[in-house]
C-alpha cells in the first residue's frame, strides 16, 4: 500500500495548457492553417531590410539597394539568371531610370516562371523598382499589378501568396499618391481578385487586405474632398450589381467587399481608424440608389461590414458607428422610399441585434432612432411594408436589453406608437417575439397594452 501511495504521489496530474500556441518554430501545418495566420498590411508590418535608406541622396536607388541585398541571400539558378542579366542596367538611380523598359521586362519575364524559390526576390524588386520610378511607373502599373495577382490567386506555395500580395500592398503604398484621386483603375484590374470571378475564399481576403490601405487613404482626405471615397464605393457597388445582373455567383464578391472596407474602417486594440467612421458614412451614402436589385446588394455589403465592426470593437469605441447610423436614419428616413427604409431598418436592427446589443453604450440614441422609424412607418405604411416586421424586433430587442433607466424615458411613446394604426396590425406578432426573449419584462411593459 505504502508502495502503491508513493507511486501516486509520484506522477503528478497532467495541466493541459489551453489556447498557448507552440514554440516549435519547424512544426508542420496544413496550407490552410498557414494561409489563416496571414495578414498582409504595409503599415503595421515589422519594418523590411534597409534597402536604400539615404534618401537625402539623389542618386540612391531602392531598387539597387534591395538588389545587392537579395543577391547576397538568394543563390537559386533563376533569380542568379535575372541578376547576371539586370546587374548592369542597374548600377545607379539615372541608369535604371534609362533602362526602365529593359529591367521591367526582365521582372516579367522571370516572374512569369513562377519559380518558388526566386519568387521573394523577384517580387521585392518589382516593389523598390515602383519605388525608384514614382509617378513614371504608372505605364507599368497595369501590367504588373494583374501579373502578381494572377501569380498569387492561382501559386500553390502558401509563401508565394504572401509575397505576391505584400508585393502588391507596397506598390499600393507607394504609388499612394497617384492612385487615391481616381481608384477605379485599379479597382477594375482588382475586382476579380476581390471575388468577383471564382478565387479561393483567402484570395479574396488577400486582396481587400491589401487594398484596404488605398481605401483609408481616400477615406483621409473625405473631409475636404468626398470625391475619391465616393467614386471607388459606388465603382465596386455597381460593379457587385453588374455581375448579379450577369447570373453570376456574387456571394465571395460580397465578403471580398466586406473584407475590404471592415480593414479600412478598423483601427487597432479594438478601435476604429481615425478615418473610419467617414469611410463608413460614405458607405451608407451610396448604399442605395433608385434600383432594387442595387441597392438590396449594397445594403448586404454594409451589413456585413456593420456585422464585422461590431466583432472587432468595444462599446466605447463603437459609439461613432452609432452616432453615424442615427444621422442616416434621421435624414433619410422621412422619404417614403421603400429601399431606403429597409436600409435604415437592418442597420438599427443589426445594432441591435448583434452580440446581443452589448456594442451598444448609449441607448438613448438607439431609442430615438427606433422611434424614428417607428414614427415614418405609422405615416408611410406602404413604403415600410416589407420593412416593418424587422422594425418590431429590433424594437422588441431592444426594449428588454437596454437598460431600464434609459428605456424608461421612451417606453410609453413607443409602445403607443406601436398599438396604434397602422401598426396595430403587427401587434400580436410583436407580443409573440418580445416574450420569447423574457417574461419579466414582457409582463411589466408589454402586457398592461396587450390587457387593453
Amino acid at each position: 500500500m505504502v508502495a502503491a501511495s508513493s507511486a501516486s504521489r509520484a506522477k503528478p496530474v497532467k495541466r493541459v495548457k489551453k489556447g498557448t500556441e507552440t514554440t516549435k518554430n519547424y512544426r508542420f501545418e496544413g496550407f490552410s492553417q498557414r494561409v489563416a495566420k496571414l495578414k498582409i498590411d504595409p503599415i503595421h508590418r515589422v519594418r523590411r531590410p534597409s534597402f536604400g535608406e539615404d534618401e537625402g541622396d539623389a542618386n540612391s536607388s531602392h531598387f539597387r539597394s534591395a538588389f545587392d541585398h537579395w543577391t547576397e541571400l538568394n543563390l537559386s539558378d533563376n533569380f542568379a539568371q535575372f541578376a547576371r542579366r539586370v546587374n548592369p542596367l542597374c548600377e545607379s538611380l539615372v541608369q535604371i531610370l534609362y533602362h526602365e523598359e529593359k529591367i521591367m521586362n526582365l521582372l516579367v519575364e522571370f516572374i512569369e516562371k513562377r519559380d518558388h524559390l526566386s519568387m521573394e526576390p523577384l517580387l521585392s524588386l518589382l516593389a523598390q523598382f515602383a519605388r525608384d520610378l514614382g509617378v513614371k511607373f504608372e505605364k507599368h502599373f497595369a501590367t504588373s499589378v494583374t501579373l502578381v495577382a494572377s501569380v498569387a490567386a492561382t501559386h500553390p506555395e502558401v509563401e508565394v501568396v504572401e509575397w505576391s500580395f505584400a508585393c502588391l500592398a507596397w506598390i499600393f503604398k507607394f504609388l499612394s499618391r497617384l492612385l487615391v484621386p481616381d481608384l477605379r483603375q485599379l479597382l477594375g484590374i482588382m475586382t476579380p481578385y476581390l471575388g468577383k470571378e471564382r478565387q479561393k475564399p483567402f484570395v479574396a481576403r488577400f486582396a481587400a487586405e491589401s487594398m484596404s490601405f488605398l481605401i483609408r487613404k481616400a477615406g483621409l482626405v473625405y473631409y475636404k474632398n468626398s470625391t475619391p471615397l465616393q467614386r471607388a464605393i459606388s465603382f465596386l457597388l455597381d460593379d457587385l450589381h453588374q455581375t448579379a445582373v450577369d447570373n453570376k455567383n456574387v456571394e465571395i464578391y460580397k465578403e471580398g467587399l466586406m473584407a475590404m472596407f471592415s480593414d479600412a474602417i478598423k483601427g487597432v486594440k479594438y478601435g476604429l481608424h481615425s478615418n473610419g467612421t467617414d469611410i463608413f458614412k460614405a458607405i451608407l451614402e451610396n448604399m442605395c440608389t433608385d434600383d432594387d436589385l442595387r441597392s438590396s446588394l449594397g445594403l448586404d455589403v454594409a451589413s456585413g461590414i456593420l456585422t464585422n465592426i461590431i466583432h472587432n470593437t468595444t462599446p466605447d469605441t463603437f459609439e461613432p458607428i452609432v452616432d453615424t447610423i442615427k444621422s442616416h436614419i434621421e435624414a433619410r428616413c422621412r422619404k417614403a422610399d421603400k429601399r431606403r427604409a429597409m436600409a435604415c431598418c437592418r442597420l438599427i436592427f443589426v445594432c441591435v441585434s448583434t452580440r446581443k446589443g452589448l456594442r451598444v453604450k448609449n441607448w438613448k440614441n438607439v431609442h430615438q432612432a427606433l422611434l424614428l422609424l417607428l414614427q415614418s412607418a405609422a405615416a408611410a405604411p406602404g413604403a415600410y411594408a416589407e420593412a416593418i416586421p424587422q422594425l418590431l424586433t429590433a424594437v422588441a430587442y431592444a426594449l428588454q436589453v437596454s437598460p431600464m433607466d434609459e428605456m424608461l424615458p421612451f417606453m410609453r411613446t413607443i409602445m403607443e406608437t406601436v398599438t396604434s394604426d397602422p401598426l396595430s396590425n403587427y401587434f400580436l406578432s410583436f407580443c409573440a417575439t418580445f416574450s420569447e426573449w423574457g417574461a419579466e419584462r414582457f409582463h411589466s411593459v408589454i402586457l398592461p397594452y396587450f390587457q387593453k
